[in-house]
């Protein structure tokens, strides 16, 4: 029987069940929240939820290291906030 198989299919289907109640959940919310308070408040939400997992890698991180890493997250906030100010159909 192919358990890990199995295993790995369930958790993809999981994750992604999950983004499908994420993304409407997102979408309804964004209707009556700002965009700017929605990625705020998304952005903060999750860095807590993975703070405790990563705290110890954070503090070693180099300056340059820091600096990509807020670069990628403006990327992000970005892409964010051009889906929620996208005209919905």
């Amino acid at each position: 029987m192919r358990i890990p198989a199995l295993r790995g299919e369930i958790l993809l289907l999981l994750a992604t069940l999950l983004a499908a109640v994420g993304w409407i959940a997102s979408k309804r919310i964004i209707l009556e929240v700002p965009g700017e308070t929605f990625i705020t408040a998304r952005f903060l939400l999750a860095s807590l939820i993975l703070l405790p997992f990563c705290y110890q890698r954070i503090l070693t991180l180099t300056l340059k290291q820091v600096a990509s890493v807020c670069a990628v997250g403006l990327i992000l906030a970005a892409s964010v906030q051009v889906w929620v100010h996208a005209p919905i159909r």
